[in-house]
């Protein structure tokens, strides 16, 4: 019974985390080709339409990606790259995104790592964009980078309503998202957290959920930063 409540929840949501961007999408388009806009005005409705159509992108990538770990199959590629670099471009690109939230961060220079860069870009994307959902206008993320010996250490704090104690290893569950998808008010496909923790298992690590203070979320990663 859980199980398939879980499936009518995903389905329900991927349905509408699909439409939502595409809709807007549409929106952004016809509007400039009715109305002679301005050129600041165009650049909003052009940035804007680029981060719903990555949002699209990501959803398509977190789908397959659960579907090739259904299937048990190899889906990582191991590489040298710069893990601090990589941090730095998704902090720039979402601090571009018009209406988006601040993006505080403090990032260590020159952290390399052996592991999946386009995997850590999916794993940082969801967490970031997890944390967009709880961030009140005007407040913003915070999202630090840093390394200790064998291990690199990322950081995406909130500060929104926070994660219960008894909901803190749930929301890692693949589908798991509180609450029923017809009331809910928040975006998701109870995905992104789940493939956020896999990611971090893979390259000899995990996720943990700590409190913010005074209220909001801290979602600690710990990479090893020479995978075997």
């Amino acid at each position: 019974f859980e199980l398939a409540r879980l499936q009518k929840n995903f389905l329900l949501s991927v349905t509408h985390e699909f439409k939502s961007p595409l809709a807007a999408i549409k929106l952004y388009l016809e509007t400039m080709q009715r109305h002679d806009l301005d050129a600041p005005k165009q650049q909003t409705f052009i940035k804007n339409a680029l981060y719903d159509t990555d949002r699209l992108n990501q959803l398509v990538e977190n789908a397959l990606m659960a579907n090739l770990i259904e299937r048990q199959s190899n889906i990582f590629t191991f590489e040298d790259f710069d893990l601090s670099a990589k941090i730095n471009d998704l902090a720039i690109k979402f601090s571009s995104v018009p209406g988006f939230p601040k993006i505080d961060s403090t990032i260590t220079p020159g952290i390399i790592m052996h592991g999946d860069g386009n995997a850590i870009t999916i794993l940082v994307t969801n967490l970031i964009e997890n944390a967009s959902k709880y961030t009140a206008s005007g407040e913003s993320i915070r999202l630090t980078l840093n390394n200790n010996g064998q291990h690199a250490f990322i950081e995406v704090a909130d500060h929104g309503i926070g994660i219960p104690d008894d909901e803190k290893e749930k929301v890692f569950q693949k589908f798991y998202r509180a609450g029923n998808e017809e009331t809910r008010s928040t975006k998701g496909t109870g995905l992104g957290l789940y493939l956020s923790r896999y990611i971090a298992r893979k390259h000899q690590g995990d996720i943990k959920i700590l409190d913010n203070q005074p209220k909001g979320a801290i979602f600690q990663v710990r990479l090893n930063k020479a995978v075997q």
